[in-house]
């Protein structure tokens, strides 16, 4: 699942909603709200109430919410914040990235290895203070915008692993991998705001000759200052422009029609 940059308020938008978003799951949402109303100075049971009572205004079907249920899930959650195994929600506004994880970064061989190895070092200083990151290839590529069908990608991770920039754990089973993180005690070269496109962001900051698609973050090549968008975003832009001013233009044609029927009465 792609993180989230500040949960609190993502949890906040949701509890507004009158539906969960698909992507949003009934399980997900109790975690989630778990961890906003926990506090030391309540107890389980009041956490569960209240946790019970938000995901109430859904009106989700038996199958696929029921409050007993809801209530061993929250149980556990609860537990395991208690136990310091599972952090309460994130509220970062922005995601450092430190002087030495740069000169990391633009010292690798390629583009795509450098987009994925800035990906690993954003989120994992988001989620993990040792390091680790826990997504699947599949979001780390899509973070990075590398694309799907490139036939690089398994060689991604083996070239940064053979050149000591990453590591994965001694288990098998655990796919997760890992990066050193600064201490902090060191310049901020960049920060991170938002988790979309962080590919293009790392390109459109090191490349002077780029920048992003304000509509679509789809990096564009720099011709003006005035360039904002990439081909499609514009075309698309321009057409709602002209459907705009033709919708203006009727009105007014209707109201000069309604005037002059007024005067000839």
């Amino acid at each position: 699942m792609i993180p989230i940059m500040n949960e609190k308020k993502y949890v906040e938008d949701l509890m507004e909603l009158s539906k969960l978003p698909s992507e949003v799951s009934p399980n997900r949402m109790i975690t989630l709200l778990t961890k906003y109303y926990y506090s030391s100075e309540k107890n389980e049971q009041e956490v569960a109430d209240l946790v019970c009572s938000a995901m109430e205004k859904y009106n989700l079907k038996i199958e696929y919410y029921q409050d007993y249920l809801a209530r061993n899930r929250i149980k556990r959650v609860f537990s395991s914040i208690c136990n310091g195994r599972t952090p309460l929600l994130k509220e970062s506004d922005n995601i450092p990235l430190y002087q030495s994880e740069f000169n990391n970064i633009m010292s690798c061989s390629t583009d795509r290895e450098r987009k994925i190895l800035f990906v690993l070092y954003i989120i994992a200083r988001h989620t993990d203070k040792y390091g680790w990151v826990y997504l699947p290839d599949s979001d780390i590529y899509k973070l990075a915008n590398v694309s799907k069908t490139s036939k690089n990608q398994p060689n991604i991770f083996y070239n940064l692993l053979q050149a000591k920039k990453i590591k994965f754990t001694k288990r098998v089973d655990d796919l997760k991998v890992g990066v050193e993180l600064s201490d902090g005690q060191e310049p901020i070269v960049l920060e991170i705001k938002e988790f979309k496109h962080m590919g293009n962001q790392l390109i459109s900051f090191v490349r002077e000759e780029y920048k992003m698609c304000e509509e679509c973050g789809k990096l564009i090549k720099k011709k003006n200052n005035k360039k904002k968008y990439c081909k499609k975003c514009a075309y698309e832009k321009e057409n709602i422009r002209k459907r705009e001013n033709a919708r203006k233009h009727r009105e007014k044609h209707r109201e000069a029609t309604f005037c002059s029927e007024i005067e000839n009465l």
